[in-house]
This record gives structure tokens, sequence and C-alpha cells, in this order.
């Protein structure tokens, strides 16, 4: 593999994105995970790799983890999730922020270079937000409205929406599908929750970037799409989402969605190359447990994201030998 180019790239972007979105609520941190105690001193170099996204989520941590050991030096590698754990398999980086599932062929690679699994734990979650434009009278849907607007086959038993008044709406206007073109990450949350994992209908517009899709549906009064939460630009507002009618639709940033209600969250993962008969230096430690700790978990939603409680991460803790957050 081709050495990696420190990551310099678009963090600045991203957070003025976070800032920018429309978020009314910030998710609570689990008051089970304990404080983080540093330790007298600390050397050492950690590189972390990961999407564009996930260097926004690493830039906090390291500020943060910086104030305790500024002899600690860090390098961010902006990467697909793919390369990221290319690089931890072949130990050019020691974590893989990743913001989808790590597929089967990667953990078999990996298996096969370094004679062990990856380790795979769940460091943060992404809640998925409906976006429709600012300007529309569309307050909330439900997941079977969901699956006739973007799915091909409707599993849900509803009728193709061609029209927002035929979903009951106030706005008559056609239905405008837009999608993020990727197989993995929120597209295939929204698919497997929405669509019982069919294919999203044919004449969806697809996008190249989240930030292209939020600017879509600015754009177009009968725009749908998803994203995850940070990406409620300008222009655009977050729907409610109920399980069926009759019952009540949840916001994606209320107190509702802090109590785990909100029916589109997803997992994002952080993989390591660990091994008990090469253990990690002390510097990725106390950075891994400071990850798993109130102030490591106080970063994800500073970056927009959902925090994980202590029974994940008291998992993520065990599974490279670490009982204890201190």
């Amino acid at each position: 593999m081709k050495k990696f180019l420190a990551w310099i790239g678009t963090a600045t972007l991203v957070l003025g994105i976070a800032a920018d979105s429309a978020r009314a609520q910030a998710p609570m941190v689990d008051s089970h995970l304990p404080a983080y105690r540093p330790v007298s001193a600390l050397n050492g170099e950690i590189t972390i790799a990961g999407s564009d996204a996930m260097m926004q989520l690493a830039g906090v941590w390291v500020q943060q983890f910086s104030a305790f050991y500024p002899n600690v030096k860090f390098n961010l590698v902006s990467a697909s999730s793919t390369r990221s754990v290319e690089a931890v398999r072949d130990k050019q980086a020691h974590f893989a922020l990743m913001s989808r599932e790590v597929l089967p062929e990667e953990k078999a690679d990996f298996k096969k270079v370094t004679g062990h699994d990856p380790t795979i734990v769940i460091s943060s979650m992404e809640r998925i937000a409906v976006l429709v434009n600012a300007n529309s009278p569309v307050e909330s849907l439900t997941l079977t409205q969901l699956d006739s607007i973007f799915s091909a086959t409707r599993k849900r038993g509803g009728e193709a929406a061609a029209n927002w008044s035929a979903l009951g709406t106030q706005l008559n206007a056609p239905v405008k599908v837009i999608i993020r073109d990727e197989p993995t990450g929120a597209p295939a949350t929204f698919r497997q929750v929405v669509m019982a994992g069919e294919e999203f209908r044919t004449d969806a517009a697809k996008m190249d970037s989240y930030i292209n899709v939020a600017k879509a549906v600015a754009a177009d009064p009968g725009a749908i799409s998803f994203a995850g939460n940070m990406y409620i630009l300008r222009g655009t507002k977050a729907i409610a989402v109920s399980i069926a009618d009759g019952q009540k639709a949840i916001g994606v940033d209320s107190p509702e969605a802090d109590a785990g209600m909100y029916p589109l969250v997803r997992p994002q993962h952080m993989l390591v190359n660990y091994n008990p008969k090469s253990p990690p230096s002390e510097a990725e430690k106390e950075f891994y447990k400071f990850i798993f700790s109130t102030m490591g978990q106080e970063g994800v939603v500073k970056s927009g994201f959902q925090p994980v409680t202590s029974a994940p991460a008291r998992v993520a803790l065990e599974a490279v030998g670490l009982n204890s957050l201190n």
C-alpha cells in the first residue's frame, strides 16, 4: 500500500457543517461512564485513519487528549473505510474509524495477513435525519410513508408516491427523491430499517456527497432525502418519524431521541489490530480508555454524533484486555 498522506483536508469544513446544522438538542452522555483519570506523563505517536466525517470526531478527541498529554504526537489520515482497515492491518495506523460495518471480505483479508481477527467495537452512533426543503409544510412521516417514497417495491404495503398530496400532506408538488450514491453506511441502514432491505426507486437522483444531498434538497421544494443529522444545513429541515400511524412522531434531536426512541440510528465502528502477544503502547491504551470515558463521549456529542452508553463501552474495553476505564 502506498504511504498515506497526513490529513490536512476538510476538518474545518465539516466542523462548520456541524455548527451550521439545525440541531436544537444535544444527546446526553451516560452518567455511568466514569470520568477519565490521566496518568502523570505520556509520550508516543498515534495514527488514526478514517473518512472525513470521522476525522472530525478524531480531531475533537485529539484536542481533548492533547490537553493532558502534549508530548503524544497524532497523525490523522483521511482515507476510505477499506484503506483505513488496510492501514491498521499493515500497522500504518493504530485506529480505523468507520461509518459503516467492516465487510466480511475485509475481516477475512485482515486475518489472512495478521493471523488473527480484527478487534471491532462501537465507538459512537449516528442518527439519520430525514431531510426536506426548509419551506416544506411536511413535518412528519411514518415508516410506511417513507417506504412508499423511497422504495422500488414498497414492502410495507403503501402506494407509490409521485406527488406529496398523495401522502396526505398539504404540499402539492412532485416528490423528488435524492439519495447518496453509496451501498453502505446510512443508505444501508435506511434500506434495512425503512424498506426491509429492498432497493431504492430507480428514478432517485444520486449525489456524490452528503453536502450535495443537502444542497439539492435546499434547492427543490418537493425534495426529500436522508443524511446524518450533522448535515441538516440551511435550506433544509429534519422531519419527525413515527413507527406507524397513530404513534408519536419522534424528532431526530428530541428528548425522546436521546432516550433511544428515534428509529433511524446506526453504529459507527472503530477497528484496532489487537494481539495479546504484542500489546499496544501506553499511549494507545490511554487513548483507547479516554474514548470510552465521559469526556471522550462528550467529544462524540461535540462532533454531532450520538454517544455510546456504558454497556458497549465496557464491551469495547474488555475486547482489548482493559477491564476498567481507570
